[in-house]
């Protein structure tokens, strides 16, 4: 069962968490990830990016790709980042065959309740980053 804001109270989102109040903490990540990964950190898998305000300001220097599971977030994302890649999907079950420069889990994961939904999120991301050479 997902919140009401992530379906049908939708469009009062921006009201809520504006995609402003992310900067601070995307240019920190970005920082993050530019020091921590080995060669070009140049593509970006955001698992439950829900209406995208992460990926607003990360897609300045990412290729990002953005997954949610819920149809009216990824919406409002793709409002905001037409040009970042969106995919419909659970990150503890989300498999896209592919390997990213880095992988960012954000408050999302919060809604991992039994050890099992956490395990299997961890368990989805390590496949999806890129290996350390």
């Amino acid at each position: 069962m997902q919140p009401l804001l992530y379906g049908e109270l939708a469009s009062w989102y921006r009201l809520v968490d504006p995609p402003e109040d992310h900067r601070v903490e995307t240019d920190f990540y970005t920082e993050c990830f530019t020091r921590v990964v080995s060669g070009p950190c140049e593509t970006l898998l955001e698992l439950g990016a829900g209406a995208g305000h992460n990926g607003a300001h990360l897609k300045r220097h990412f290729r990002c790709t953005l997954s949610d599971p819920a149809d009216a977030m990824r919406a409002l994302s793709v409002a905001l980042n037409p040009e970042c890649e969106h995919v419909a999907g659970d990150m503890r079950t989300l498999r896209l065959e592919r390997a990213f420069d880095a992988v960012l889990v954000h408050d999302a994961v919060c809604y991992m309740i039994t050890r099992e939904d956490l395990e299997a999120a961890a368990c989805a991301r390590t496949r999806c980053a890129r290996r350390a050479s």
